[in-house]
């Protein structure tokens, strides 16, 4: 339970980080000095507002075999933060989509020395604000979601008196259809009691507000690493406040410490990726057509396959998400779920 110094909840949400040691092959400048700027900048606003938390939406690191340098380089700006520190598990921080591996990867290691929560499954927060009692629950990411029933995954229910609910889910959660395995918002909108569902995974921002005023969202990455389309933009992180009499608000924090995207991100090296992918839709959706299945994606076809050959869970695990980091790495869907 958070002590409050006075009667507003403030937090601060952060998108997918995908905190590194090296520098991926897109990017003109040093990729860990920009990525600690800003964080750095995040530390400081939430200094600056007097927040309660902050959040990550998953994603913390882009592996989850971290060096121990690179656990310390950003862990030690974390510690910078008065207030508590969470987030959920994206599919980079953990080993084969598996939660229970947490632990021996780089982000349980921040765990272990109290320098971020990560939010279970199971066990949501909370937070007494004055007359408020605002509730966090968290999914992290695992290989069944957007697959399974998805009011598993992005719907949750108010309990213990809580006045407010906040989600966080990392998934393929969109108001849009999406070229592989994802989630509808108009699927799950009636059947969570969630005030605000932020998701990550995803590295583009997107925001929906319902008639009956819930919001799904997501901040976007403030790591930039494939120099997609998607990627030219400027991060932002979201502050959000519980006012004293329940009202909701959320803005955006445009990060000051991020540069133009055309000063640190090179497109060059994708033109050739671009003429790979395009032969490679052509040829899928050639297949398509002379098949005539209506939805055609790599993990469907993966999953089929392992189960009509009973092939173990374990290899296709492993499978998917290789197929799922390749995804991020090319970076290949835009803002309305085409291609880059």
């Amino acid at each position: 339970m958070n002590e409050s110094r006075n009667n507003t909840f403030k937090a601060i949400i952060v998108g997918d980080v995908h905190s590194m040691g090296h520098n991926p092959k897109n990017r003109k400048d040093f990729y860990p000095d920009a990525l600690s700027e800003k964080l750095t900048e995040i530390i400081f606003l939430s200094e600056e507002i007097s927040a309660d938390a902050i959040f990550f939406t998953g994603d913390f690191f882009h592996s989850p075999d971290v060096a121990f340098t690179t656990v310390a380089r950003y862990g030690r700006i974390l510690m910078r933060a008065s207030c508590p520190r969470y987030s959920i598990l994206g599919n980079h921080d953990i080993h084969g989509g598996n939660i229970d591996t947490y632990l021996r990867c780089g982000i349980g290691l921040l765990e272990w020395f109290n320098i971020l929560k990560i939010i279970q499954n199971d066990e949501p927060l909370f937070f007494e604000k004055g007359n408020n009692k605002i509730q966090i629950t968290g999914q992290s990411y695992h290989y069944d979601i957007d697959q399974r029933d998805p009011i598993l995954d992005y719907c949750r229910k108010k309990e213990n008196g809580a006045t407010h609910l906040f989600h966080f889910a990392h998934g393929y959660l969109h108001d849009k259809r999406l070229p592989f395995r994802h989630t509808l918002v108009n699927d799950i909108k009636d059947h969570t009691e969630a005030d605000i569902t932020f998701t990550g995974h995803l590295h583009f921002p997107y925001f929906v507000q319902t008639e009956d005023g819930k919001i799904f969202t997501n901040p976007g990455a403030i790591g930039r690493i494939t120099a997609s389309k998607t990627e030219m933009r400027t991060p932002y992180v979201y502050i959000l406040t519980v006012e004293e009499d329940g009202e909701i608000s959320l803005r955006t924090h445009a990060l000051k410490t991020a540069k133009d995207p055309e000063e640190v991100l090179d497109r060059s090296k994708l033109d050739e990726e671009d003429i790979e992918f395009y032969k490679m839709n052509a040829f899928l959706n050639s297949i398509q057509d002379v098949i005539s299945v209506q939805v055609l994606d790599l993990e469907e076809i993966v999953n089929r396959i392992a189960e009509e050959q009973q092939i173990d869970d374990e290899v296709r695990k492993d499978t998917l998400n290789e197929i799922a980091i390749a995804k991020e790495e090319i970076g290949f869907f835009d803002e309305e779920g085409g291609e880059i």
